[in-house]
């Protein structure tokens, strides 16, 4: 079990260098309401032209710390296992390539290991999280217990409610919950109809600290879906369209739709394989 915090990352590496020029696994980070000042000096420059290696450092490192025991920092080993499984698909992908039915499968667990690496994730599932420890009928189980006469273990069920809603508890099943499938969601996915767009050859796809993209409020039930895979092709997932996993070439205005779409739901930041700024400019503007 690892004990020392590594250099984990919300956005994995892999994914991140599917936008980058060429071989080069740089890209110019852009932060939201930042004047436009391109460089390579962090903490001055906006956007910063700095290595994948460096981009969307999680600062906890999916680390769960008890007091009095080692701090367990292996769940960023059991996504990568998991995440490591789409190279292949992924890479079919960014190469134009015909995907099949399985390999779809594999994307979609692929998509919702990215929408759970992040931390806004972790503010609403702690949450629901509370919420659904709190409803539990720990009364009722108190009760039914002592009435059996088990009272060593009716007293404990107060102690199993505490033990739930302590900080490393909570982060422990947050991060359980990570690597669990998501079967509604999953499903839900896997039945629309895939269509990858492509980019002119002279324009690319913008990405984002929050890159798996749909109408949360109403759900993947009444939502299309998009997902940024690299710099020339996106994911646009819709409800039971035709020729499902085709591609299709789109013009510079379409991919300019797609890019802003991108921009507007960034929490903080965005990954772009060029530094210009018009970028800069609609990622002040497009505030949520």
């Amino acid at each position: 079990m690892p004990r020392k915090k590594p250099d984990n990352h919300e956005i994995p590496q892999y994914y991140l260098k599917g936008f980058c020029e060429s071989h080069d696994p740089f890209l110019w980070v852009f932060e939201r309401n930042k004047p436009f000042d391109p460089g390579k000096k962090r903490g001055k420059n906006n956007p910063l032209w700095t290595s994948v290696s460096k981009i969307g450092l999680r600062a906890d490192g999916y680390g769960i710390i008890v007091p009095g025991e080692p701090p367990d920092f292996s769940f960023e080993t059991k996504l990568q296992r998991q995440e490591h499984i789409a190279d292949i698909p992924i890479k079919k992908i960014r190469t134009f390539m015909v995907i099949n039915r399985h390999e779809k499968e594999i994307v979609v667990r692929y998509i919702g290991l990215m929408r759970k690496r992040l931390s806004r994730r972790d503010l609403t599932a702690k949450k629901i999280l509370n919420t659904n420890i709190n409803n539990l009928p720990w009364d009722y189980w108190q009760r039914e217990l002592a009435f059996k006469g088990n009272f060593t273990r009716a007293s404990e069920v107060t102690e199993a409610k505490k033990q739930l809603l302590t900080e490393p508890m909570q982060t422990r099943l947050l991060r359980e919950s990570m690597i669990m499938g998501y079967e509604m969601s999953q499903a839900a996915l896997l039945e629309m109809t895939w269509n990858f767009l492509i980019t002119p050859a002279y324009d690319y796809f913008v990405t984002s600290d929050n890159p798996v993209i749909f109408d949360e409020n109403q759900g993947l039930a009444k939502s299309p879906l998009i997902f940024p895979v690299g710099k020339r092709v996106a994911l646009l997932a819709q409800l039971k369209q035709s020729n499902d996993l085709s591609y299709r070439n789109i013009s510079t205005e379409e991919t300019k739709k797609i890019n802003s779409i991108i921009i507007q739901t960034a929490t903080k930041e965005l990954y772009s394989p060029e530094s210009e700024k018009w970028i800069c400019e609609r990622l002040t503007i497009a505030n949520p």
